[in-house]
């Protein structure tokens, strides 16, 4: 329910505020929360390896700092809906890396679940497509 409702607000924000600003305010609020969430979900461990730092960076990088970038300047020209059915494709996206860069082996299921996400997003799209092809004819009718 969060996801779905940031992507409607960020749909109905990016199309009237530069992608910078929008993407700082982003991540501000969301390091905020998670500052204030972090010592409920579980206690607090800090260490000062150097590996942990570089993952660290890493994720804030390309996992946060770019997808959120991206994604709020995605949705300066794409609709919520969009967005919404490209975003479905993260988990199957972060399977296919995992099993790329690390060797990870998919089971059956996880490869099976992949294809149905897959098949959700293109019959989405095909649906969109459609409805946008009748809208087309009509106007043309009419």
């Amino acid at each position: 329910m969060v996801f779905a409702g940031q992507i409607v607000a960020l749909g109905r924000a990016a199309p009237k505020h530069p992608v910078l600003p929008l993407v700082l305010v982003q991540l501000a609020t969301t390091g905020a929360l998670a500052a204030l969430a972090g010592p409920f979900v579980e206690a607090q461990h800090f260490s000062a390896a150097p590996r942990l730092w570089a993952a660290l960076l890493y994720l804030a990088v390309f996992a946060t700092l770019l997808a959120f970038g991206i994604q709020t300047w995605a949705q300066k020209v794409l609709p919520p809906v969009r967005v919404a059915l490209i975003s479905a494709l993260e988990s199957v996206f972060a399977a296919l890396w995992a099993a790329v860069l690390i060797g990870e082996r998919l089971t059956l299921h996880e490869l099976a679940g992949g294809a149905l996400i897959v098949l959700g997003v293109a019959v989405g799209e095909a649906g969109a497509m459609l409805r946008a092809r009748a809208r087309t004819r009509l106007e043309r009718i009419s």
